[in-house]
């Protein structure tokens, strides 16, 4: 939306006004359009009424409400902490408005970077198209910013999104659209006002030598959004995968998110197995970080699954996100850094269940900042490389398999406990095993009470789910609880807040691929799953860039025993990395521990 050099288009009829630190002028004439103006109120009390929260592209935003507003109690904040592309903002919902009527919009602001003000009109067609009418400083002080706009014909409905698009904060409250008035009524034009035809002029600025959506590094995957086809029954570039027992079809096109095209996979009938569309294989970089992600809706949970090939043609998989289901279109977006000797990945959005999954919009791009791509600086960096072991849900198996191979070497890890299933659970540790690991000097760690997925739940539910898990574990004597660890890796804006606020957690677990520096921010920190297809030499391959880069290495290890299920490693593994941990005398730490390092 916001290209370099701004393009005055063919019957917009667009009038820009003043910005100004008052608002009287923006009061003084008709009635206000937009429904709850100030923010104030709030029957969830997590969002201010008849407004919504936007995102897209790639990057991570987080939405707060309320904040201290401007001339009231209850402003909106949004903040960007990592980006790529898109944009992020609170708006208000469409309101309708006359063709060549000029209307006065309106909002006050802090920000702490530089934002846009960008008008979306819809058509009566119900197609959108998007006009930039300010691109606004960063104001550590409420400022007032005032525009107008004449509405084009055919346009029936309009919103205001003041948004950033880039790391940052921007703090929104008291928003005006109105129709322009005097005193004598609606403002036209007389013949002695007008041109004797209409002009148009295109205004390129700054001397850009491309205007690209693609500004911050290529999207990798070709035909990404699905649409191109040369057969008709499957987009090009793309392939059909299925294994197993089960009974899958493949469908396409179906309706996208944001274009005519998508793609569907089925499983009607399920024994073993997954089904799923991929892009064709690119080529990759080791040690870089990559950013991938993608749009779905699903009538059942699905797998983001990373496919990789080594120079030698050897295949290994690594599962960066479980799904919940959801009946509207979804973002989702994770990263990965490449381990050495891998060439080339696809990305396998795959259902291993019966159900339906429909994706669309594929994004593999390297992960970059403005400077180029991401690396880090001597200031980023630990004064050694440091290695944390993360065991989630609490299996037995841990208990029985690991902890004694662990407390031999005087290793201690971080336990996450799913706090309901200590009592009656089999499978599951109990209460009295939590305490003896906790007295053996390993972390215990919240997961929530019954492990779901949070981003599905009411925020009170995703509250209790939070906060009462680290009630539980304080209740049986496991004390303190300072670190969580989301359940599939599954968070949102509200999640990230309830935990942020909570006073309880200095920090908390995602399911992005990654190392942490000491800059990385502690309530989104990065792992390396290791699951039944890691091998031991990849592990150590990942302990070896930890402590050679001096980062902060998360390894997340779930069952230990021999039965072979995803989220499986055996004995065996486990000794011959502790081993290795004690061979390089790396500095294995507990989570909270790893954190106060970070704040040195």
């Amino acid at each position: 939306m916001h290209i370099k050099g701004f393009l005055l288009l063919i019957g917009i009829g667009l009038i820009l006004g003043h910005t100004s630190i008052h608002s009287a002028s923006a009061h003084e004439e008709g009635p206000n359009l937009v429904k709850n103006p100030s923010l104030e109120l709030s029957t969830t009390g997590s969002a201010p009424d008849e407004w919504l929260k936007g995102r897209w592209g790639v990057n991570k935003a987080f939405f707060t409400y309320p904040v201290l507003g401007h001339s009231s109690s209850r402003g909106a904040r949004v903040e960007i902490s990592e980006y790529t592309s898109g944009d992020a903002k609170w708006y208000f919902k469409e309101v309708p408005v006359t063709p060549g009527k000029i209307y006065v919009l309106a909002n006050d602001y802090t920000a702490n970077t530089q934002s846009y003000v960008t008008v979306q009109l819809r058509s009566s067609n119900n197609t959108y198209s998007y006009v930039d009418i300010a691109i606004l400083p960063p104001s550590s002080a409420w400022t007032h910013v005032e525009k107008t706009i004449t509405i084009p014909q055919d346009i029936v409905g309009i919103t205001v999104f003041h948004l950033i698009n880039r790391i940052g904060i921007l703090n929104v409250d008291n928003y005006v659209l109105r129709i322009k008035e005097t005193q004598g009524g609606v403002i036209t034009t007389t013949s002695t006002d007008r041109f004797n035809e209409g002009l148009v002029t295109l205004h390129f600025d700054d001397g850009w030598k491309s205007i690209s959506a693609h500004e911050e590094g290529p999207n990798l995957v070709k035909n990404p959004s699905l649409e191109l086809s040369t057969t008709g029954s499957a987009p090009d570039e793309w392939l059909k995968g299925r294994w197993g027992v089960n009974k899958a079809f493949f469908t396409y096109p179906v309706l996208g998110h944001s274009s005519s095209r998508g793609a569907r996979v089925e499983i009607s009938e399920y024994t073993s197995g997954d089904a799923k569309w991929y892009f064709k294989e690119v080529p990759v970089t080791p040690g870089k970080i990559y950013v991938l992600a993608n749009d779905y809706t699903a009538n059942t949970q699905s797998y983001v699954t990373v496919q990789l090939r080594s120079s030698n043609n050897t295949y290994s998989y690594v599962d960066i996100a479980i799904l919940p289901p959801s009946s509207a279109w979804t973002h989702v977006e994770k990263t990965i850094t490449i381990p050495q000797d891998i060439v080339g990945i696809t990305v396998f959005h795959l259902i291993n269940r019966i159900g339906i999954l429909n994706v669309d919009n594929y994004v593999l791009r390297i992960k970059e900042t403005q400077g180029g791509v991401i690396t880090t600086t001597s200031t980023d960096r630990f004064n050694e490389g440091l290695v944390t072991l993360h065991f989630d849900d609490g299996w037995k198996s841990i208990y029985d398999n690991a902890i004694p191979i662990l407390n031999k070497a005087g290793i201690k890890s971080t336990q996450y406990i799913v706090s309901h299933r200590l009592t009656g659970f089999s499978g599951y540790v109990n209460k009295e095993e939590v305490l003896d690991m906790q007295a053996k000097g390993h972390e215990i760690g919240s997961h929530t009470e019954t492990h779901q997925h949070l981003t599905a739940l009411s925020e009170d539910d995703m509250r209790k789910e939070i906060l009462d898990s680290r009630d539980d574990l304080l209740l049986i004597g496991a004390s303190p609880v300072r670190t969580f660890a989301y359940p599939f890796g599954d968070y949102n804006s509200n999640t990230d807040s309830i935990i942020r606020n909570s006073r309880y957690y200095t920090s908390a677990r995602t399911s992005n691929t990654g190392f942490n520096t000491k800059t990385t921010d502690k309530f989104l920190l990065e792992r390396q799953p290791v699951t039944v297809n890691t091998s031991a030499s990849q592990i150590k391959s990942w302990i070896d860039t930890s402590l050679y880069d001096k980062l902060w290495l998360i390894l997340t290890f779930h069952n230990v025993d021999y039965t072979g299920s995803q989220y499986s490693t055996t004995p065996e593994v486990i000794q011959e990395v502790t081993d290795y941990l004690t061979t390089k005398k790396a500095k294995v730490v507990t989570t909270t521990e790893a954190i106060a390092l970070m704040l040195q």
